[in-house]
């Protein structure tokens, strides 16, 4: 449903300071009909590659696809978000909401239709009794529930969800994920970001974590796949060496160089580099 290819984001603030890579060659992807988590730590690229999918960034370099498809304007309508903190227009009330995004998502839908819809979703949320209250004027947890409701009324096939349950209350939390688990049933494709591991737990068939911009682990990348090749093979089979200031392009040119024995796999860890041999001679 939605691919990364190569996706790199640098922000160039001024002269006099550093530039800082927000995401670096990202490459990941959403398979259709699953709830996929995107993890990392605060500043670890996720907000940046969200809105870069959303088209409020653009990318230095790579591609974002929909259904293989380069990401266009249209492709914008089959999406619905949900973000950390309620974004709601505070002047209008909860059935405004929806019925203008409604109008802006799914425009062929007739004034009857979009009211129908929109009963449907604030009784799906428990909100059709404050559908007259404006959103400034909700509650955190009733935000939360319109947010949720604006995000799937117009039945979009890919969802993203950031940190869904942020502000709410145990029995919110529980409702929540039984909203993300209808969803999931119905086959539609979800990207959550999540800090929480239980929900990642109950919630994700798959999840990539990123860490400083880049991909440092995934459960459906080659690298996974890797990962847990080497876990088959135990540690007995294993060497691994870890060195400081070195990286993947100096690795190569010094195994050019010398002619050193190719290793299994590479690993960037900040300065230091982890280097996986296949026997202990390989490694010496």
């Amino acid at each position: 449903m939605l691919k990364i290819e190569n996706l790199t984001k640098i922000f160039k603030y001024d002269l006099f300071k550093k530039r800082q890579i927000a995401v670096k060659d990202l490459s990941c992807e959403f398979p259709q009909g699953k709830c996929t988590g995107l993890l990392g730590h605060n500043g670890a690229g996720k907000t940046t590659t969200i809105r870069m999918i959303f088209g409020l960034m653009t990318p230095d370099s790579g591609r974002i696809l929909i259904k293989d498809q380069p990401l266009e304007a249209e492709h914008k309508k089959q999406i619905g978000y949900m973000p950390e903190t309620n974004k709601l227009p505070a002047s209008l009330t909860a059935q405004e909401i929806l019925n203008h995004h409604l109008r802006l998502m799914n425009p062929e839908f007739s004034q009857s239709d979009r009211s129908d819809a929109v009963k449907r979703q604030l009784d799906q949320v428990g909100l059709w009794e404050h559908r007259q209250v404006r959103a400034g004027k909700l509650s955190k947890g009733m935000g939360r529930r319109l947010a949720w409701a604006q995000a799937t009324i117009h039945d979009p096939d890919l969802i993203i969800l950031d940190e869904p349950a942020s502000g709410l209350d145990p029995l919110g939390r529980k409702l929540m994920n039984q909203w993300i688990q209808s969803i999931r049933s119905k086959k539609k494709t979800i990207l959550l970001c999540t800090h929480d591991l239980h929900a990642l737990d109950e919630l994700c068939d798959d999840f990539h974590i990123l860490r400083r911009g880049e991909l440092v682990y995934s459960t459906i990348s080659p690298l996974a796949k890797q990962i847990s090749f080497f876990r088959e093979r135990g540690k007995s089979d294993l060497f691994k060496i870890r060195v400081s200031g070195l990286n993947q392009l100096k690795l190569k040119e010094f195994q050019s160089t010398y002619q050193l024995p190719e290793c299994l796999r590479s690993f960037q860890d900040g300065l230091a580099l982890e280097v996986y041999m296949p026997n202990y001679l390989a490694a010496a």
